[in-house]
């Protein structure tokens, strides 16, 4: 014999190629019909008919990136007047600085996606709510 008679690696070759790609397509499709997430604007107007104002992040609970330690959310240590005198353990607690630097996002980030939100929500409230005044002066 010339050649091998089986299996002939063309058509293995070329019968694999084709499974993959249906099997492929098959299981992405099945994800997307199967997806429960708004992904866009558009998809809360077209599945909720609702107007969509902005994405808005959560700020101050501890999240995954947030998280280290086994699990402990990032804490900076403080430590106290008291503490310091008396060279005992500084104390694990939030800093007041901490705690504005995580509400000024509008402030250091403008262009952000917050920050839009932000602005398309006052908006939407001073439309709304002609003649009653609102908390947020500008964002």
């Amino acid at each position: 014999p010339q050649s091998a008679a089986t299996p002939r690696t063309a058509i293995v070759l070329g019968l694999s190629l084709a499974l993959g790609i249906m099997m492929g397509a098959g299981v992405g499709g099945l994800n997307e019909f199967r997806e429960r997430f708004f992904r866009t604007g558009e998809d809360v107007r077209d599945r909720v008919g609702l107007k969509f104002l902005g994405y808005l992040p959560v700020i101050g609970k501890a999240g995954k990136d947030d998280q280290r330690n086994g699990g402990q959310p990032d804490v900076k240590v403080v430590e106290s007047k008291t503490a310091k005198s008396s060279k005992s353990q500084p104390s694990k607690t939030l800093s007041a600085a901490e705690k504005r630097a995580r509400m000024r996002v509008t402030v250091d980030a403008p262009a952000s996606m917050f920050s839009e939100t932000l602005r398309n929500a006052k908006i939407a409230f001073d439309v709304v709510m002609e003649g009653q005044g609102s908390r947020v002066i500008g964002v």
